[in-house]
């Protein structure tokens, strides 16, 4: 028994000698951050969870002694109201790309987490233009840091803005066609502001279960194409990974089928075995790093949609607006205005924006454009136009204070429902091809008909009975095959003719 407790005594000594070597320092993240903070494919956002925990620890406040009293007390990191930083300290730290520093912030913006502001900061007599403040949600704040002295940080009015999604061009793969677009590497996509959700075509244009017949061969065999094998499954991806022995991601490995899918229409196979036989060999002499596109964000600009691409181009111009080194009063303004307003309307905004003009607390903002501006909106062009401005009522006594607000811009045009039946008549062109094309809105409604038809130059041969289609483009050549040609081919065989591509 007193050999048990000498025991006991020298295990304690030593725990107590043992120094402190494994003393944390930094970010803290949440568990539940993991499951509350998720991508459009249900995974954890990493890079949001990255760049939130540096926010937080920053509106962490710290332990301090009291050199009076020897107490504890608890005092900010930063001085003021807000935190001042920059886009630098985050690529700095974490390696992301100007373009994903914003895509996140106006996700956590959306989410109502923390909101960016754009003060104008005098510091020794100097003043410097369009520095980044960050504040944080109190309500947020004090959920994770059990302080009551920190309960009643300042709140901020959410503006509710939608997701976005911004497009970088990347260096495809020489051996294979089509540019690809990496979220590691300024080369990127993410779902954009406005496809919160998937694309029900794209997700489903490839979800064939027929069998077809390789048109190539002779024999009766059933064959299927590259396009019936997609999507991947994650057994698949570690066949793959095995046989090519290179480490590609599933979502990776997704996006380069369906872009070879597309282009190479060709190629069919008699069993699954065979088709996992040739993509082991094309993965394996596949030229992309498997290290930078090994990300939820990758994806190759040949399967994006119309809609994507139109987001990348609005997406790209007010990133370019906020990234811009002017000084102006008026630049300052579109600044703001681009990282408060939400995207679709800030572009629209800066696109038309021709002039400002502030004269008896009057603000006229005109426009080369109409554009559909809602009450809120417009009190936040007045609010920025006020912080932008306010500064020079001192060097001018003619401006005063701005007190409203008004837009000059041209007047809606007004079209009657007969002139839009005309219009749409007008608009199809006569014979058999619009007749196809008429086919075609009742199916598919107008909007595709317009994003996609239309652009359609359809040459007819009677005496061959053959429609040769020109595309504009390959990318729209390829996305019609894809989609629509069936439908196409299946009725301009009605009319005893052949369609194909020239």
């Amino acid at each position: 028994m007193g050999q048990i407790r000498f025991l006991e005594r020298k295990v304690a000594c030593m725990q107590l000698t043992v120094p402190n070597y494994y003393s944390l320092t930094g970010n803290i993240i949440s568990n539940d951050w993991y499951k509350k903070f998720t991508n459009n494919r249900g995974r954890p956002d990493l890079s949001l969870i990255s760049v939130l925990s540096e926010i937080v620890y920053w509106y962490r406040p710290k332990k301090v002694k009291d050199n009076q009293t020897g107490d504890i007390i608890y005092v900010n990191k930063f001085l003021g109201d807000a935190w001042q930083t920059s886009y630098e300290h985050f690529e700095k730290k974490f390696g992301f790309n100007r373009e994903k520093l914003r895509r996140i912030f106006v996700k956590l913006e959306q989410i109502g987490i923390c909101y960016r502001e754009f003060r104008n900061v005098k510091l020794r007599g100097q003043t410097y233009n369009n520095r980044l403040f960050i504040h944080l949600s109190s309500q947020f704040l004090s959920s994770y840091v059990d302080n009551k002295k920190f309960a009643d940080l300042k709140a901020y009015e959410n503006h509710v803005k939608p997701n976005f999604s911004v497009l970088k061009r990347g260096e495809g793969s020489p051996h294979f066609r089509g540019d690809h677009i990496d979220n590691k590497n300024k080369n990127n996509v993410f779902k954009n502001r406005s496809t919160a959700c998937e694309s029900n075509s794209y997700k489903n244009s490839f979800e064939k279960e027929e069998w077809v017949k390789n048109i190539n061969s002779s024999n009766c065999n059933k064959t299927r194409e590259l396009k019936d094998f997609y999507p991947l499954t994650k057994d698949d991806c570690y066949k793959l990974q095995s046989l090519s022995g290179r480490e590609f991601s599933l979502n990776s490995m997704n996006e380069i089928l369906l872009d070879m899918s597309k282009r190479l229409t060709d190629r069919c196979f008699k069993s699954k075995k065979a088709f996992l036989s040739y993509m082991g060999k094309v993965f394996c002499h596949e030229k992309r790093d498997a290290v930078r596109i090994n990300n939820d964000g990758f994806k190759i600009i040949n399967n994006l949609t119309l809609e994507e691409i139109e987001d990348k181009e609005r997406e790209t111009y007010l990133s370019s607006v906020e990234e811009r080194k002017e000084i102006s009063s008026e630049w300052q303004l579109k600044k703001k205005l681009a990282s408060k307003l939400q995207s679709g309307t800030a572009y629209k905004l800066l696109k038309s924006f021709e002039v400002i003009d502030i004269n008896n607390g009057i603000c006229n903002l005109y426009l080369s454009k109409h554009l559909e501006l809602t009450d809120i909106e417009q009190k936040i062009i007045l609010q920025e136009v006020q912080a932008t401005y306010q500064q020079l009522n001192s060097a001018d006594e003619g401006l005063g204070r701005v007190e409203s607000l008004k837009i000059i811009m041209p007047a809606k045009t007004a079209i009657t429902s007969i002139d839009q039946n005309k219009m749409k008549k007008s608009l199809l062109p006569p014979g058999m091809w619009g007749r196809v094309r008429q086919s075609l809105i009742e199916a598919y409604g107008e909007a595709t008909d317009r994003n996609w038809f239309s652009k359609l130059t359809a040459n007819i041969d009677e005496e061959r009975k053959e429609i040769k289609l020109k595309s504009p483009t390959d990318f729209v050549k390829d996305w019609i095959e894809t989609n629509y040609f069936d439908v196409i081919e299946r009725l301009v065989n009605n009319e005893q003719f052949k369609v194909y591509f020239c």
